[in-house]
């Protein structure tokens, strides 16, 4: 006989109750993938999207703030360090999401396999690294060449481009 059995008959004076809790799970599993199955997926990439904002952007804000209090800068600097880091996080969540839609790992051994061995997390910092720079080359030199408020301008209109590009992309059907 199971240990389980003797366990709970021991414990429970009732021999059946981890396989009883057992059947009733298994149940709600059923009943929950099958409700869960017929969510369009999108909706799901939406909440990802506003937790990954919910939990970074506090910290971009915070960083913001800090950098604005510290330094004595233009109004052009101020929407530069509020706006753009903002922006930036958004971006590259999006980018992020249509990466890892097409570059998934289906096979694994566990759940850290998936996350940490996939192509996709490779391709996002390598995105990200050539998206810092290229933000960075036109910052400086919007700014060196004009001054900070084009090189701003123009950085931000990058962002809100690369965003809606990302965004029409993971939606398209």
């Amino acid at each position: 006989s199971s240990s389980s059995y003797i366990w709970a008959e021991y414990k429970y004076s009732e021999p059946y109750k981890y396989l009883k809790n057992q059947a009733l799970f298994l149940i709600i599993g059923i009943v929950l993938m099958n409700i869960l199955s017929k969510i369009d997926y999108k909706k799901y990439l939406k909440c990802k999207l506003l937790l990954s904002e919910i939990i970074l952007a506090p910290f971009v804000l915070v960083a913001s703030i800090i950098l604005a209090v510290l330094s004595n800068i233009s109004v052009e600097g101020l929407i530069t360090i509020f706006v753009m880091p903002q922006l930036y996080l958004l971006s590259l969540n999006y980018i992020s999401l249509v990466i890892n839609s097409r570059f998934y790992k289906l096979t694994w051994s566990n759940e850290m396999e998936v996350v940490k061995n996939s192509k996709s997390v490779v391709f996002v910092m390598l995105i990200d690294f050539a998206y810092t720079i290229i933000m960075c080359i036109l910052l400086i030199v919007g700014g060196v060449l004009f001054n900070l408020w084009v090189g701003a301008i123009v950085s931000i209109v990058f962002e809100i481009i690369m965003t809606l590009v990302a965004r029409n992309t993971l939606y398209k059907k």
